[in-house]
Protein backbone atom coordinates (compact mmCIF):
# COMPACT_ATOMS: atom_id res chain seq x y z
CA UNK A 1 0.00 0.00 0.00
CA UNK A 2 2.83 2.52 0.77
CA UNK A 3 3.74 1.84 -2.94
CA UNK A 4 0.54 3.13 -4.26
CA UNK A 5 0.11 5.91 -1.51
CA UNK A 6 3.51 7.00 -2.88
CA UNK A 7 3.11 6.59 -6.66
CA UNK A 8 -0.22 8.53 -6.24
CA UNK A 9 1.43 11.36 -4.09
CA UNK A 10 4.13 11.26 -7.34
CA UNK A 11 1.20 12.06 -9.84
CA UNK A 12 -0.31 14.37 -7.82
CA UNK A 13 3.00 16.54 -8.08
CA UNK A 14 3.64 15.74 -11.85
CA UNK A 15 0.22 17.07 -12.46
CA UNK A 16 0.28 20.36 -10.23
CA UNK A 17 3.02 21.51 -12.40
CA UNK A 18 0.99 21.18 -15.78
CA UNK A 19 -2.84 22.75 -14.15
CA UNK A 20 -3.39 26.52 -13.98
CA UNK A 21 -6.58 25.87 -11.86
CA UNK A 22 -5.68 23.52 -9.26
CA UNK A 23 -3.50 21.29 -7.77
CA UNK A 24 -4.31 17.49 -9.46
CA UNK A 25 -6.46 15.90 -7.36
CA UNK A 26 -8.21 12.82 -8.41
CA UNK A 27 -12.01 12.99 -7.31
CA UNK A 28 -13.38 9.70 -5.14
CA UNK A 29 -16.48 9.12 -7.41
CA UNK A 30 -16.30 10.26 -10.65
CA UNK A 31 -19.89 10.59 -12.05
CA UNK A 32 -21.42 7.49 -13.97
CA UNK A 33 -21.52 9.63 -17.47
CA UNK A 34 -17.71 9.12 -17.24
CA UNK A 35 -17.68 5.54 -16.14
CA UNK A 36 -17.41 2.21 -17.41
CA UNK A 37 -16.81 0.29 -14.50
CA UNK A 38 -17.87 -0.42 -11.03
CA UNK A 39 -22.01 0.68 -12.62
CA UNK A 40 -24.52 -1.63 -11.47
CA UNK A 41 -26.06 -1.91 -15.26
CA UNK A 42 -29.17 -3.01 -14.62
CA UNK A 43 -32.94 -0.99 -14.66
CA UNK A 44 -33.51 0.97 -11.30
CA UNK A 45 -35.51 -1.18 -9.10
CA UNK A 46 -33.85 -4.30 -10.27
CA UNK A 47 -30.91 -4.65 -7.87
CA UNK A 48 -31.04 -7.14 -5.19
CA UNK A 49 -30.73 -6.22 -1.93
CA UNK A 50 -27.19 -7.08 -0.94
CA UNK A 51 -27.03 -10.10 1.49
CA UNK A 52 -23.45 -10.06 1.83
CA UNK A 53 -22.87 -9.60 5.67
CA UNK A 54 -18.67 -9.26 5.14
CA UNK A 55 -17.53 -8.04 1.48
CA UNK A 56 -14.15 -7.73 0.48
CA UNK A 57 -12.56 -4.08 1.10
CA UNK A 58 -9.82 -2.40 -0.09
CA UNK A 59 -8.38 -2.56 3.46
CA UNK A 60 -8.35 -5.82 3.65
CA UNK A 61 -7.15 -6.71 0.65
CA UNK A 62 -4.20 -4.07 1.55
CA UNK A 63 -3.71 -5.38 4.26
CA UNK A 64 -1.64 -8.54 2.91
CA UNK A 65 1.89 -6.80 2.36
CA UNK A 66 4.06 -6.41 -0.61
CA UNK A 67 6.57 -8.19 -0.76
CA UNK A 68 10.29 -6.66 -0.56
CA UNK A 69 13.78 -7.82 0.09
CA UNK A 70 13.86 -7.40 3.58
CA UNK A 71 11.16 -9.68 4.91
CA UNK A 72 11.67 -12.85 6.33
CA UNK A 73 11.14 -15.51 4.74
CA UNK A 74 8.17 -16.72 6.59
CA UNK A 75 6.41 -13.35 5.73
CA UNK A 76 6.66 -13.82 2.57
CA UNK A 77 5.51 -17.41 2.77
CA UNK A 78 2.40 -15.91 4.99
CA UNK A 79 2.02 -13.05 1.81
CA UNK A 80 1.52 -16.19 -0.69
CA UNK A 81 -1.02 -17.79 1.78
CA UNK A 82 -2.98 -15.15 2.45
CA UNK A 83 -3.92 -14.27 -0.48
CA UNK A 84 -4.48 -17.73 -1.70
CA UNK A 85 -6.87 -18.05 0.90
CA UNK A 86 -8.36 -14.68 0.49
CA UNK A 87 -8.82 -15.94 -3.11
CA UNK A 88 -11.01 -18.80 -2.08
CA UNK A 89 -13.47 -17.58 0.92
CA UNK A 90 -13.80 -13.44 -0.34
CA UNK A 91 -17.98 -13.41 -0.68
CA UNK A 92 -19.82 -12.15 -3.55
CA UNK A 93 -22.99 -11.46 -5.07
CA UNK A 94 -23.69 -11.33 -8.78
CA UNK A 95 -26.44 -8.77 -10.25
CA UNK A 96 -27.27 -11.22 -12.67
CA UNK A 97 -27.36 -14.85 -13.22
CA UNK A 98 -24.79 -16.26 -15.09
CA UNK A 99 -22.97 -19.64 -15.77
CA UNK A 100 -19.62 -20.99 -16.46
CA UNK A 101 -18.36 -24.16 -17.52
CA UNK A 102 -15.75 -26.41 -16.33
CA UNK A 103 -16.20 -30.04 -18.08
CA UNK A 104 -19.96 -29.29 -16.45
CA UNK A 105 -22.14 -26.56 -16.39
CA UNK A 106 -22.12 -24.30 -13.28
CA UNK A 107 -24.74 -21.32 -12.35
CA UNK A 108 -24.36 -18.80 -10.47
CA UNK A 109 -27.94 -17.30 -9.25
CA UNK A 110 -28.77 -13.69 -8.51
CA UNK A 111 -30.05 -12.86 -5.27
CA UNK A 112 -27.34 -15.68 -4.10
CA UNK A 113 -24.43 -15.13 -1.74
CA UNK A 114 -21.17 -17.14 -3.37
CA UNK A 115 -17.79 -17.39 -1.42
CA UNK A 116 -14.37 -17.68 -3.62
CA UNK A 117 -13.39 -17.01 -7.09
CA UNK A 118 -15.17 -19.77 -9.57
CA UNK A 119 -13.37 -23.03 -10.76
CA UNK A 120 -13.31 -22.91 -14.38
CA UNK A 121 -9.65 -23.16 -17.01
CA UNK A 122 -8.96 -19.73 -17.08
CA UNK A 123 -6.26 -17.18 -15.93
CA UNK A 124 -8.61 -14.82 -13.47
CA UNK A 125 -7.56 -13.58 -10.07
CA UNK A 126 -8.81 -11.63 -7.42
CA UNK A 127 -7.68 -8.08 -8.77
CA UNK A 128 -9.22 -8.87 -12.43
CA UNK A 129 -12.60 -8.81 -9.81
CA UNK A 130 -12.06 -5.16 -8.48
CA UNK A 131 -12.90 -3.31 -11.69
CA UNK A 132 -16.68 -5.24 -11.35
CA UNK A 133 -16.77 -5.54 -7.35
CA UNK A 134 -18.31 -3.03 -5.18
CA UNK A 135 -16.65 -3.15 -1.66
CA UNK A 136 -19.49 -1.44 0.09
CA UNK A 137 -21.71 -4.30 -1.01
CA UNK A 138 -20.62 -7.08 -2.38
CA UNK A 139 -21.86 -7.35 -5.50
CA UNK A 140 -20.36 -8.16 -8.88
CA UNK A 141 -21.30 -6.40 -11.76
CA UNK A 142 -22.03 -8.91 -14.08
CA UNK A 143 -23.44 -7.24 -16.91
CA UNK A 144 -19.94 -4.69 -17.23
CA UNK A 145 -17.84 -7.82 -17.60
CA UNK A 146 -19.13 -8.08 -21.36
CA UNK A 147 -20.28 -11.51 -22.70
CA UNK A 148 -17.73 -13.95 -21.52
CA UNK A 149 -17.32 -13.12 -17.52
CA UNK A 150 -15.91 -16.79 -17.02
CA UNK A 151 -12.26 -15.68 -18.58
CA UNK A 152 -12.21 -12.70 -16.51
CA UNK A 153 -13.38 -13.90 -13.34
CA UNK A 154 -12.30 -17.60 -13.24
CA UNK A 155 -9.64 -19.62 -12.30
CA UNK A 156 -7.97 -23.38 -12.73
CA UNK A 157 -5.41 -25.02 -10.23
CA UNK A 158 -2.63 -23.82 -11.62
CA UNK A 159 -3.55 -19.93 -12.20
CA UNK A 160 -5.18 -19.72 -8.80
CA UNK A 161 -1.60 -20.96 -6.91
CA UNK A 162 0.49 -19.04 -9.29
CA UNK A 163 -1.17 -15.93 -8.86
CA UNK A 164 -0.79 -16.07 -5.07
CA UNK A 165 3.23 -17.64 -5.97
CA UNK A 166 3.70 -14.23 -7.91
CA UNK A 167 2.56 -11.85 -5.53
CA UNK A 168 6.63 -12.90 -3.99
CA UNK A 169 7.75 -14.59 -7.38
CA UNK A 170 8.49 -13.47 -10.87
CA UNK A 171 10.33 -16.51 -12.20
CA UNK A 172 7.10 -18.86 -12.60
CA UNK A 173 6.78 -19.46 -16.49
CA UNK A 174 4.31 -21.77 -16.41
CA UNK A 175 0.22 -21.69 -16.70
CA UNK A 176 -0.83 -25.16 -16.45
CA UNK A 177 0.56 -28.39 -14.69
CA UNK A 178 2.35 -30.15 -17.76
CA UNK A 179 5.08 -27.20 -17.48
CA UNK A 180 5.78 -27.39 -13.64
CA UNK A 181 9.36 -28.01 -13.21
CA UNK A 182 13.21 -26.62 -12.90
CA UNK A 183 13.27 -24.37 -16.07
CA UNK A 184 10.05 -23.03 -15.33
CA UNK A 185 10.76 -21.87 -11.81
CA UNK A 186 9.37 -25.25 -9.72
CA UNK A 187 12.84 -26.07 -7.89
CA UNK A 188 11.96 -29.44 -6.60
CA UNK A 189 12.26 -30.28 -2.78
CA UNK A 190 14.64 -33.31 -1.27
CA UNK A 191 16.74 -35.55 -3.12
CA UNK A 192 14.14 -37.06 -5.92
CA UNK A 193 15.52 -37.68 -9.37
CA UNK A 194 13.73 -36.64 -12.64
CA UNK A 195 14.09 -36.38 -16.06
CA UNK A 196 12.65 -32.80 -17.26
CA UNK A 197 10.79 -32.88 -19.86
CA UNK A 198 12.48 -31.04 -23.41
CA UNK A 199 8.80 -29.55 -23.90
CA UNK A 200 6.49 -30.13 -21.25
CA UNK A 201 4.48 -33.24 -19.80
CA UNK A 202 1.66 -32.95 -22.01
CA UNK A 203 2.99 -32.75 -25.42
CA UNK A 204 5.37 -35.55 -24.21
CA UNK A 205 2.75 -37.71 -22.52
CA UNK A 206 4.62 -38.04 -19.53
CA UNK A 207 2.76 -39.30 -16.18
CA UNK A 208 4.92 -38.04 -13.02
CA UNK A 209 4.01 -41.79 -11.40
CA UNK A 210 6.97 -42.84 -13.69
CA UNK A 211 9.25 -40.52 -11.23
CA UNK A 212 7.69 -41.40 -7.94
CA UNK A 213 8.14 -45.02 -8.35
CA UNK A 214 11.51 -44.85 -10.11
CA UNK A 215 12.82 -42.94 -6.51
CA UNK A 216 10.64 -45.16 -4.18
CA UNK A 217 8.24 -44.29 -1.39
CA UNK A 218 10.96 -42.89 1.18
CA UNK A 219 12.66 -41.23 -0.76
CA UNK A 220 9.60 -39.05 -1.66
CA UNK A 221 8.34 -39.34 1.57
CA UNK A 222 11.75 -37.35 2.93
CA UNK A 223 10.84 -35.36 0.54
CA UNK A 224 7.64 -34.24 1.11
CA UNK A 225 9.00 -34.12 5.25
CA UNK A 226 10.51 -30.93 4.05
CA UNK A 227 7.87 -29.12 2.64
CA UNK A 228 7.66 -25.83 4.44
CA UNK A 229 3.91 -23.21 4.02
CA UNK A 230 3.38 -21.82 0.64
CA UNK A 231 5.87 -24.72 -0.97
CA UNK A 232 4.04 -26.16 -3.75
CA UNK A 233 3.22 -30.07 -4.65
CA UNK A 234 1.72 -30.90 -8.78
CA UNK A 235 1.31 -34.01 -10.69
CA UNK A 236 0.36 -34.45 -14.26
CA UNK A 237 -0.85 -37.87 -15.96
CA UNK A 238 -1.31 -38.00 -19.73
CA UNK A 239 -4.33 -35.34 -19.89
CA UNK A 240 -4.91 -34.17 -16.54
CA UNK A 241 -3.07 -32.33 -13.60
CA UNK A 242 -3.34 -31.07 -10.34
CA UNK A 243 -1.19 -28.35 -7.94
CA UNK A 244 -1.55 -28.14 -4.33
CA UNK A 245 -0.52 -25.18 -2.16
CA UNK A 246 0.85 -26.47 1.17
CA UNK A 247 -0.03 -24.78 4.54
CA UNK A 248 0.89 -27.18 6.78
CA UNK A 249 3.27 -30.51 7.02
CA UNK A 250 3.31 -33.29 9.27
CA UNK A 251 5.13 -36.08 9.47
CA UNK A 252 4.80 -39.73 11.38
CA UNK A 253 8.65 -41.79 11.58
CA UNK A 254 9.49 -44.37 13.55
CA UNK A 255 12.83 -46.26 13.55
CA UNK A 256 13.58 -44.14 10.79
CA UNK A 257 10.63 -44.67 8.34
CA UNK A 258 8.48 -42.32 7.62
CA UNK A 259 4.87 -43.69 7.92
CA UNK A 260 3.23 -42.46 4.38
CA UNK A 261 -0.27 -43.30 6.01
CA UNK A 262 0.06 -41.26 9.17
CA UNK A 263 1.76 -38.45 7.73
CA UNK A 264 0.09 -35.67 5.83
CA UNK A 265 -0.09 -32.22 4.37
CA UNK A 266 -2.80 -29.67 4.65
CA UNK A 267 -3.32 -27.32 1.38
CA UNK A 268 -5.26 -24.85 -0.23
CA UNK A 269 -6.39 -25.33 -3.56
CA UNK A 270 -8.37 -23.85 -6.29
CA UNK A 271 -11.12 -27.27 -7.29
CA UNK A 272 -14.59 -28.07 -8.80
CA UNK A 273 -17.39 -28.01 -6.45
CA UNK A 274 -18.57 -25.66 -3.44
CA UNK A 275 -20.06 -26.23 0.00
CA UNK A 276 -22.50 -24.34 2.04
CA UNK A 277 -21.22 -22.10 5.02
CA UNK A 278 -22.39 -19.10 7.19
CA UNK A 279 -22.39 -15.79 7.55
CA UNK A 280 -22.12 -13.88 10.68
CA UNK A 281 -26.13 -14.11 11.38
CA UNK A 282 -26.29 -17.41 10.14
CA UNK A 283 -27.42 -17.20 6.66
CA UNK A 284 -26.05 -19.86 4.39
CA UNK A 285 -23.85 -18.88 1.28
CA UNK A 286 -21.97 -21.39 -1.45
CA UNK A 287 -18.61 -21.51 -0.60
CA UNK A 288 -15.70 -22.02 -3.05
CA UNK A 289 -13.94 -26.07 -2.67
CA UNK A 290 -9.89 -25.78 -1.53
CA UNK A 291 -9.92 -24.36 1.69
CA UNK A 292 -7.48 -26.17 3.97
CA UNK A 293 -7.74 -29.82 2.68
CA UNK A 294 -5.60 -33.12 4.23
CA UNK A 295 -3.94 -35.81 1.89
CA UNK A 296 -1.23 -38.52 3.14
CA UNK A 297 1.68 -39.19 2.10
CA UNK A 298 0.76 -41.88 0.70
CA UNK A 299 -2.00 -40.83 -1.61
CA UNK A 300 0.52 -38.16 -2.62
CA UNK A 301 2.57 -40.72 -3.82
CA UNK A 302 0.39 -42.74 -5.54
CA UNK A 303 -0.59 -40.15 -7.51
CA UNK A 304 2.34 -38.95 -8.57
CA UNK A 305 2.90 -35.41 -6.96
CA UNK A 306 6.37 -33.85 -6.66
CA UNK A 307 7.21 -31.32 -4.28
CA UNK A 308 8.93 -27.73 -5.23
CA UNK A 309 9.26 -24.21 -4.17
CA UNK A 310 9.82 -20.92 -6.09
CA UNK A 311 13.73 -19.98 -6.88
CA UNK A 312 13.10 -17.23 -4.39
CA UNK A 313 12.81 -19.63 -1.49
CA UNK A 314 15.51 -21.85 -2.71
CA UNK A 315 18.27 -19.72 -2.58
CA UNK A 316 18.46 -19.28 -6.54
CA UNK A 317 17.24 -15.67 -6.67
CA UNK A 318 15.90 -12.86 -4.87
CA UNK A 319 13.15 -10.63 -4.43
CA UNK A 320 12.93 -8.23 -7.47
CA UNK A 321 11.11 -4.90 -7.01
CA UNK A 322 8.19 -4.69 -9.58
CA UNK A 323 8.97 -2.24 -12.67
CA UNK A 324 6.85 -1.39 -15.65
CA UNK A 325 7.20 0.96 -18.73
CA UNK A 326 5.35 1.55 -21.79
CA UNK A 327 6.12 2.74 -25.48
CA UNK A 328 4.72 5.68 -24.98
CA UNK A 329 7.17 8.94 -24.05
CA UNK A 330 4.99 11.30 -23.14
CA UNK A 331 2.22 13.64 -24.97
CA UNK A 332 0.17 11.15 -27.50
CA UNK A 333 -2.57 10.71 -29.98
CA UNK A 334 -5.74 8.68 -29.02
CA UNK A 335 -4.09 6.24 -31.44
CA UNK A 336 -0.68 6.23 -30.09
CA UNK A 337 -2.04 5.58 -26.45
CA UNK A 338 -4.44 2.76 -27.45
CA UNK A 339 -1.69 0.90 -29.18
CA UNK A 340 0.96 1.38 -26.73
CA UNK A 341 2.87 -1.47 -25.55
CA UNK A 342 3.94 -2.49 -21.48
CA UNK A 343 6.75 -4.07 -20.38
CA UNK A 344 7.04 -5.57 -16.98
CA UNK A 345 9.26 -7.91 -14.99
CA UNK A 346 6.04 -9.29 -13.01
CA UNK A 347 2.64 -10.29 -14.43
CA UNK A 348 0.69 -7.66 -15.62
CA UNK A 349 -3.66 -8.04 -14.74
CA UNK A 350 -5.26 -4.40 -15.27
CA UNK A 351 -4.25 -1.54 -17.22
CA UNK A 352 -6.02 1.57 -15.79
CA UNK A 353 -6.58 4.87 -18.30
CA UNK A 354 -7.75 8.33 -16.45
CA UNK A 355 -8.45 11.02 -18.53
CA UNK A 356 -7.69 14.50 -16.00
CA UNK A 357 -8.85 18.22 -17.22
CA UNK A 358 -7.30 21.51 -17.05
CA UNK A 359 -8.61 21.89 -13.60
CA UNK A 360 -7.54 18.77 -12.04
CA UNK A 361 -11.10 16.45 -12.26
CA UNK A 362 -11.46 13.08 -13.58
CA UNK A 363 -13.21 12.67 -16.62
CA UNK A 364 -13.41 9.41 -17.66
CA UNK A 365 -11.29 6.46 -15.72
CA UNK A 366 -11.52 2.29 -16.55
CA UNK A 367 -9.49 -0.29 -14.97
CA UNK A 368 -9.78 -3.21 -17.96
CA UNK A 369 -8.35 -6.85 -17.06
CA UNK A 370 -6.00 -8.87 -19.22
CA UNK A 371 -6.81 -11.94 -20.76
CA UNK A 372 -5.27 -15.04 -21.78
CA UNK A 373 -1.81 -16.61 -21.56
CA UNK A 374 0.68 -17.05 -21.26
CA UNK A 375 0.76 -15.53 -17.54
CA UNK A 376 3.79 -14.09 -17.84
CA UNK A 377 4.35 -12.08 -21.00
CA UNK A 378 7.57 -10.12 -22.41
CA UNK A 379 4.92 -7.72 -23.88
CA UNK A 380 1.32 -6.65 -22.66
CA UNK A 381 -0.74 -4.77 -25.32
CA UNK A 382 -2.98 -2.01 -24.19
CA UNK A 383 -5.08 -2.79 -27.58
CA UNK A 384 -8.36 -3.35 -27.50
CA UNK A 385 -8.67 -2.45 -23.53
CA UNK A 386 -10.26 0.91 -24.39
CA UNK A 387 -12.29 2.98 -26.86
CA UNK A 388 -11.56 5.39 -28.82
CA UNK A 389 -14.71 7.39 -27.80
CA UNK A 390 -13.65 9.48 -24.90
CA UNK A 391 -9.68 9.74 -25.85
CA UNK A 392 -11.13 11.61 -29.18
CA UNK A 393 -13.52 13.15 -27.24
CA UNK A 394 -10.97 15.32 -25.17
CA UNK A 395 -7.93 15.26 -27.50
CA UNK A 396 -8.29 18.90 -27.89
CA UNK A 397 -9.58 20.31 -24.45
CA UNK A 398 -5.99 20.18 -23.04
CA UNK A 399 -6.58 17.15 -21.09
CA UNK A 400 -3.70 14.52 -19.88
CA UNK A 401 -4.11 10.77 -19.96
CA UNK A 402 -2.66 8.96 -17.39
CA UNK A 403 -2.21 5.10 -17.66
CA UNK A 404 -0.96 2.46 -15.00
CA UNK A 405 -1.50 -1.18 -14.52
CA UNK A 406 -1.52 -3.44 -11.59
CA UNK A 407 1.01 -6.29 -10.88
CA UNK A 408 0.77 -9.36 -9.44
CA UNK A 409 2.69 -8.62 -6.63
CA UNK A 410 -0.44 -6.15 -5.39
CA UNK A 411 1.35 -2.54 -7.31
CA UNK A 412 0.15 -0.14 -9.11
CA UNK A 413 2.96 1.45 -10.95
CA UNK A 414 2.58 4.32 -13.57
CA UNK A 415 3.36 3.67 -17.47
CA UNK A 416 2.66 6.77 -19.14
CA UNK A 417 1.59 10.15 -18.89
CA UNK A 418 0.83 13.06 -21.77
CA UNK A 419 -1.04 15.46 -23.11
CA UNK A 420 -3.94 14.14 -25.31
CA UNK A 421 -3.38 15.10 -28.83
CA UNK A 422 -5.61 15.44 -31.52
CA UNK A 423 -5.24 12.85 -34.41
CA UNK A 424 -3.07 14.54 -37.41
Amino acid sequence: MKRVVFLLFAFCMIASSFFACSPYTLISSPTEEHRETRIIHVTAGEVPPSKVLHPLTENELDAIPLASESMSEEALRGIILDFMKLSLTFRWQPTHSFSVTAGTKTEFKKNTVYGGIPYVSAMGNLYKWLPYYDHDTGLLDVAAIGNDPQHVLGNHCASGVHAALSRVSNRLNWYSTAQMFRRNGCIPIGQYEYDEPATDYRSEQIKTTVYTERNGEQTMYRAYALLKPADAVSYYNVNEGHVLLIEECHVTEKDGVIDGNESHVIFDDQTSGTYYAKQEDGTEYQAQNGLRRRISFSKLFEKGYLPWTIPEFAGEDGIESPAAESSLTGDATPEEILSSEIRCNYPVYTVTLSIIDSCGTELYRKEAPLTGTPILREVYSAKGLFSHIFLDKYSDAECRYYLSVRVSTGDVLPVGSGMILPEV
